[in-house]
């Protein structure tokens, strides 16, 4: 099993031979943004610039910054640690400080796995 995002990773990623799941089609929402927290809840399949509109409204933004930010999904981008030309600054997808997730929480077959 293989998980997509939207494929725009440039290093071939997401050519495997497996069955893949294309999380962009039915898991794209955002499901909690709480800006006194600074914290979203997001599905994988939620394309970055989406996220971005959202804290935009209440004076905040996700720092990594990829080329394809209009097309790329976090879910993507936490699978190959997208970070883009101002990741010096604003930080990349990586667990080290400035690490931008509180948890990920991932599922696979047999188990459920809470990265924190």
């Amino acid at each position: 099993m293989f998980g997509r995002g939207c494929g725009t990773g440039l290093a071939g990623q997401s050519v495997n031979e497996a069955v893949m799941f294309d999380f962009s089609k039915y898991m794209r929402e955002i499901l909690e943004l709480d800006p006194d927290r600074k914290l979203a809840r997001v599905q994988p399949g939620i394309v970055l610039d989406r996220l971005r509109e959202r804290a935009e409204q209440h004076d905040l933004t996700f720092g990594p910054d990829p080329a394809t930010h209009s097309r790329c999904t976090l879910g993507g981008m936490i699978g190959n640690n997208s970070c883009g030309i101002g990741s010096q600054g604003r930080g990349a997808v990586r667990p080290v400080s400035p690490f931008p997730f509180q948890s990920v929480r991932a599922v696979f077959p047999h188990t459920a796995y809470r990265w924190s």
